[in-house]
Protein backbone atom coordinates (compact mmCIF):
# COMPACT_ATOMS: atom_id res chain seq x y z
CA UNK A 1 0.00 0.00 0.00
CA UNK A 2 1.19 3.60 -0.75
CA UNK A 3 2.13 5.93 2.12
CA UNK A 4 2.11 9.36 1.88
CA UNK A 5 4.73 11.04 3.47
CA UNK A 6 5.91 14.81 4.38
CA UNK A 7 8.91 15.99 6.63
CA UNK A 8 8.43 19.58 8.22
CA UNK A 9 12.08 20.35 10.11
CA UNK A 10 12.94 17.23 11.92
CA UNK A 11 9.46 15.71 11.98
CA UNK A 12 8.75 13.00 10.01
CA UNK A 13 4.91 12.48 9.01
CA UNK A 14 2.92 9.59 7.60
CA UNK A 15 0.04 9.07 6.56
CA UNK A 16 -0.23 6.44 8.97
CA UNK A 17 -1.60 7.37 12.09
CA UNK A 18 0.89 5.74 14.83
CA UNK A 19 4.26 5.40 14.71
CA UNK A 20 6.33 3.05 13.81
CA UNK A 21 8.39 0.87 16.09
CA UNK A 22 11.84 2.36 17.82
CA UNK A 23 15.15 1.62 16.37
CA UNK A 24 18.75 1.00 18.61
CA UNK A 25 16.74 -0.28 21.51
CA UNK A 26 19.06 -1.42 24.13
CA UNK A 27 18.28 -1.81 28.19
CA UNK A 28 21.01 -1.55 30.89
CA UNK A 29 20.31 -2.20 34.66
CA UNK A 30 20.23 0.15 37.27
CA UNK A 31 19.73 0.61 41.07
CA UNK A 32 16.08 -1.21 41.11
CA UNK A 33 15.27 -0.91 37.65
CA UNK A 34 15.94 -0.51 34.03
CA UNK A 35 17.21 2.31 31.60
CA UNK A 36 16.04 1.76 27.66
CA UNK A 37 17.62 3.85 25.00
CA UNK A 38 16.10 4.07 22.28
CA UNK A 39 15.78 6.22 18.40
CA UNK A 40 12.97 7.45 17.41
CA UNK A 41 11.57 5.67 14.14
CA UNK A 42 11.81 6.57 10.78
CA UNK A 43 8.06 7.35 10.43
CA UNK A 44 6.47 8.71 13.54
CA UNK A 45 3.07 8.41 11.97
CA UNK A 46 1.02 11.54 12.17
CA UNK A 47 1.82 12.95 14.67
CA UNK A 48 5.17 13.32 16.91
CA UNK A 49 6.07 11.33 19.49
CA UNK A 50 4.79 11.94 22.95
CA UNK A 51 5.89 8.66 25.33
CA UNK A 52 7.97 5.33 25.30
CA UNK A 53 6.34 2.63 27.41
CA UNK A 54 8.62 -0.03 29.13
CA UNK A 55 6.79 -3.68 29.85
CA UNK A 56 8.24 -6.59 31.55
CA UNK A 57 8.65 -9.67 32.70
CA UNK A 58 10.90 -12.35 34.60
CA UNK A 59 12.37 -14.27 32.71
CA UNK A 60 13.14 -17.57 34.61
CA UNK A 61 11.80 -20.17 33.15
CA UNK A 62 8.66 -20.46 33.33
CA UNK A 63 8.36 -16.46 31.86
CA UNK A 64 6.48 -14.55 34.16
CA UNK A 65 3.20 -12.49 32.55
CA UNK A 66 4.44 -9.38 31.12
CA UNK A 67 3.60 -5.87 33.15
CA UNK A 68 0.97 -3.43 32.18
CA UNK A 69 3.22 -0.58 30.33
CA UNK A 70 4.71 1.68 32.13
CA UNK A 71 5.42 5.71 30.83
CA UNK A 72 8.50 7.06 32.64
CA UNK A 73 7.16 9.84 34.73
CA UNK A 74 10.34 12.28 33.42
CA UNK A 75 10.74 13.37 29.74
CA UNK A 76 8.53 10.14 28.56
CA UNK A 77 9.07 10.85 25.26
CA UNK A 78 12.79 11.26 25.13
CA UNK A 79 15.51 8.56 25.24
CA UNK A 80 16.64 7.23 27.58
CA UNK A 81 13.30 5.62 28.51
CA UNK A 82 14.03 4.93 33.00
CA UNK A 83 11.70 2.76 35.06
CA UNK A 84 12.41 1.57 38.62
CA UNK A 85 10.32 -0.24 41.11
CA UNK A 86 12.07 -3.90 40.02
CA UNK A 87 13.74 -6.32 42.03
CA UNK A 88 17.28 -6.40 42.53
CA UNK A 89 18.46 -10.03 41.64
CA UNK A 90 15.53 -10.38 39.60
CA UNK A 91 16.59 -11.16 35.82
CA UNK A 92 13.90 -9.22 33.44
CA UNK A 93 13.01 -9.42 29.79
CA UNK A 94 12.22 -6.06 28.71
CA UNK A 95 10.26 -4.56 25.67
CA UNK A 96 9.73 -0.73 24.24
CA UNK A 97 7.29 0.99 22.36
CA UNK A 98 6.46 4.57 21.31
CA UNK A 99 2.88 6.56 20.96
CA UNK A 100 1.74 9.35 19.38
CA UNK A 101 -1.33 11.19 19.73
CA UNK A 102 -2.78 8.41 17.19
CA UNK A 103 -1.48 5.17 18.61
CA UNK A 104 1.19 2.89 19.36
CA UNK A 105 4.15 0.87 17.87
CA UNK A 106 4.88 -2.48 17.99
CA UNK A 107 6.93 -3.83 21.62
CA UNK A 108 10.46 -4.19 20.43
CA UNK A 109 12.45 -6.30 22.43
CA UNK A 110 15.02 -4.46 24.23
CA UNK A 111 17.24 -7.48 26.13
CA UNK A 112 17.36 -8.94 29.77
CA UNK A 113 18.45 -6.89 32.54
CA UNK A 114 19.43 -7.72 36.20
CA UNK A 115 18.78 -4.75 38.09
CA UNK A 116 20.91 -4.02 40.70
Amino acid sequence: AATNSITTGSDRYSSVGAPGAPTGVAATAIDGGVSVTWTQPADIGTAPVVAADIRTRTSASPKGVWSDPQTPATNPGTSPAVITGLTAGTAYDVQIRVRNANGASTWVDAGTVTPT
